[in-house]
């Protein structure tokens, strides 16, 4: 074998048992106090009425970006925020009925006997909206495997993810 077959399988191991780090978001809870001020002040100017639960800081792509949890109107929410302060996605839960019939058929075609455990409307962008950018559907599978489903009002899947036992530890 030569040496760059030998150094090919030795990456190619190391990888296959995860010791490269990983490319996906790193997300750690931080102190509201943490938090920066231009953040604060954004999410009280579009959500004055909301009570702020915790937040957590990611990095994706070399981009930092916080998630506040909060409660407004009767809701829970999950907003992300740029360092800048722009908004940048609003994550509402919200009663399975209320997501378009369009996309819960396809869920449920797609799914026939999974169990959906939450439904969030999902709208990107940094102004406050009404229109829908999809629906994300948690869901329990017919085989007990988690799985989140992305689906846009007229019920094409735009994403699935099945969750593994160390997706849903942390």
């Amino acid at each position: 074998m030569t040496r760059l077959a030998s150094r090919w399988m030795a990456v190619a191991g190391i990888a296959l048992f995860g010791l490269v780090p990983s490319t996906r978001a790193q997300e750690a809870a931080v102190g509201l106090d943490q938090v920066p001020k231009v953040i604060m002040d954004s999410a009280r100017a579009k959500f004055p009425a909301a009570r702020i639960k915790a937040a957590s800081k990611e990095t994706e792509n070399g981009k930092t970006v916080f998630e506040l949890e909060m409660t407004n109107e009767n809701r829970n929410m999950d907003v992300t925020f740029e360092e800048n302060g722009t908004l940048a996605m609003v994550e509402t839960s919200i009663p399975e009925a209320e997501a378009s019939a369009a996309a819960i058929k396809a869920v449920k075609d797609r799914y026939p006997g999974a169990k959906i455990n939450l439904v969030e409307s999902v709208k990107k962008g940094a102004e406050l909206k009404r229109e829908v950018d999809y629906f994300e559907f948690h869901l329990t599978a017919a085989d007990k495997k988690s799985v989140e489903v992305e689906v846009d009002p007229a019920g094409k899947i735009l994403k699935t993810e099945v969750k593994t036992e160390a997706d849903e530890k942390g």
